[in-house]
């Protein structure tokens, strides 16, 4: 078993991108955010806020912040840019800015959730792992079941390491959104971080040939099978997605992880790689 060496195992997933703990989880975009024909009445162009959508959902995030800019100057409170222009701004990685704008929407309507979540998913990206737990248990006090803080809320316990308390609240969610896949997806990688290697192989194949699966998934499943040394199967997930070179990478990988998680004195407390 892993669980009593999760700790150093954790970082270096993180470094390597291998674990779905903070970029695989899914959170919610902005196409998910609910509307009302009200507050779209109040936008000076709805034509703007489209093409910003659009141009947000697409991965423009410049088009996208300047579209939600030209909205907002125009209609400083309309609710929908700002919660566009905060989700474009941390998609480009400028998370002071996309903080200042979630404490706006904040105070304009402090009865929504939408604030909380950013502030939280931006908290979880510094490694302020605590107040992103604070906020997601805040949210789920307010509105029971919300999908994207039961994700969220079991991405930040992952990340601290508490992963007993993660797969709680991925099962949670699970009973009432049993076909998100994402939550199956995280329990999944949950249980591999936490040493429980079958059970998260098991998870994982539930849904790994699912065409709506997260892409992180065949990733993950090829990380169990590695951990567990069956490189065969790991080998043969990751030519699906990778370049033979970097499958190899991988699977040469998995066998460090091996050789170190059975000499934890010996594991370094940071990855190796950059």
């Amino acid at each position: 078993m892993l669980n009593s060496r999760t700790a150093h195992l954790r970082p270096i997933l993180l470094a390597l991108g291998l674990s779905a703990a903070v970029a695989g989880c899914a959170l919610p975009h902005n196409n998910q955010v609910q509307i009302t024909p009200l507050q779209k009445g109040t936008l000076s162009s709805e034509t703007d806020l489209h093409l910003a959508d659009a141009a947000l959902n697409g991965g423009s995030n410049n088009m996208a912040i300047t579209l939600y800019k030209k909205i907002l100057s125009s209609t400083p409170d309309s609710q929908p840019a700002l919660i566009g222009l905060a989700q474009a701004l941390s998609q480009s990685n400028q998370l002071e800015d996309a903080r200042q704008v979630y404490l706006q929407l904040e105070t304009l309507a402090p009865q929504q959730i939408n604030a909380e979540l950013g502030l939280a998913r931006i908290s979880i990206r510094e490694q302020h792992l605590d107040d992103a737990v604070a906020r997601y248990q805040k949210i789920l006090q307010r509105q029971p079941d919300t999908l994207a803080a039961e994700i969220g809320l079991g991405v930040a316990y992952d990340t601290q390491g508490k992963h007993s308390q993660a797969q709680t609240i991925y099962r949670q969610g699970i009973l009432t959104h049993p076909y998100d896949l994402n939550l199956h997806n995280d329990l999944g990688l949950s249980l591999v971080l936490s040493g429980q290697l079958r059970a998260g192989i098991s998870e994982l194949s539930s849904i790994v040939d699912d065409p709506s699966a997260p892409p992180q998934t065949r990733q993950n499943l090829a990380l169990a099978y590695g951990l567990l040394g069956n490189n065969v199967q790991a080998e043969h997930i990751l030519q699906a997605d990778l370049p033979q070179a970097q499958v190899q990478n991988n699977l040469q990988y998995y066998r460090f992880l091996r050789t170190r998680l059975s000499q934890p004195d010996a594991m370094p407390t940071q990855s190796p790689l950059p």
